[in-house]
């Protein structure tokens, strides 16, 4: 089964205030937490999503109430 989308948020206690600053981590290949999509709670980053072949990147952020789409 292929995946198309995925929802991600913020690993490692990171939080971003703006969705400008979470596409700059998600365009710098840093780790976010799957939240939806794969299982849950595994960590993935652009490269892992690109080689996958992921249609569409959905990111979480400010405290996870806003979201954004990367891809």
């Amino acid at each position: 089964m292929a995946i198309n989308y995925i929802e991600v948020g913020p690993a490692y206690g990171r939080d971003y205030k703006t969705g400008a600053a979470a596409l700059a981590d998600w365009a710098a290949n840093k780790d976010f937490t799957v939240y939806e999509g794969a299982p849950y709670g595994v960590k993935t980053n652009k490269s892992d999503c690109d080689n996958m072949k992921i249609e569409k990147v959905i990111i979480r952020y400010n405290r996870n109430t806003d979201l954004i789409v990367a891809s």
